[in-house]
């Protein structure tokens, strides 16, 4: 189950029937166009409440005796409870929304990040591309960052923009988890060795006016 960021819908799943949206104030409930799964690992609601994610994991037999694991990233419109967007991936395991539910996340064990285009149905980037399975994400409140923990990587940061690595955060015992906190000014990092750890969140222009200010400071005499 997922509550979304206001508290006004709850998003619940269960095996072989569809996602219901149930609304706290008064338990009512919808139920989201093809969104029957077996087996969801995640739900996820966009910030402003319009729309959700959710992975799901299924079995594809490639050929006779070898089975591959396949998960599917699957957008909803809230407003309608009409299906938008279905991405399937080998090894997926986690996905996020951006803020106002335009943009997919999906992490995957080949190309690291897809991005896509809610609206238009496409992907337009990917992030990493070192083949290494990626376990959270979760986009800054303004959409402008996209954090991840990376297997054997450690945390990442990327600009969702320029789709350029801002940083990258090693120390950590397998990171499974990250959540921006809702001012974007803070970063919690869950490991796989049960450590959480909280970071500062600095802003683009924090970052920018420390880079001039390093420039500056190397090229005094």
């Amino acid at each position: 189950p997922e509550f979304s960021a206001d508290g006004k819908r709850l998003a619940v799943t269960e095996e072989g029937r569809k996602t219901r949206i149930w609304n706290t104030a008064d338990w009512s409930y919808q139920s989201l166009e093809d969104s029957v799964s077996t087996n969801v690992q995640q739900l996820v609601f966009s910030l402003n409440g319009s729309r959700l994610a959710q992975v799901e994991r299924g079995v594809v037999r490639v050929k006779p005796g070898e089975v591959v694991r396949e998960r599917g990233g699957k957008v909803f419109d809230l407003a309608s409870g009409k299906f938008l967007l279905g991405v399937q991936v080998l090894r997926g395991r986690s996905l996020a929304l951006s803020p106002d539910g335009t943009l997919l996340a999906l992490g995957t064990g080949n190309d690291a990040i897809q991005l896509w285009s809610v609206d238009r149905g496409q992907q337009i980037g990917t992030l990493g591309g070192k083949g290494a399975i990626v376990f959270g994400l979760s986009f800054s409140p303004d959409g402008k960052t996209l954090a991840g923990c990376v297997a054997v990587e450690g945390f990442k940061l990327w600009n969702v923009e320029t789709q350029q690595e801002i940083l990258t955060l090693d120390g950590f015992d397998g990171p499974r988890q990250v959540l921006f906190s809702s001012d974007g000014s803070c970063l919690a990092v869950r490991s796989l060795d049960g450590r959480l750890q909280l970071w500062r969140a600095p802003s683009f222009e924090e970052i920018a006016a420390t880079e001039a200010r390093e420039q500056a400071e190397g090229k005094q005499p």
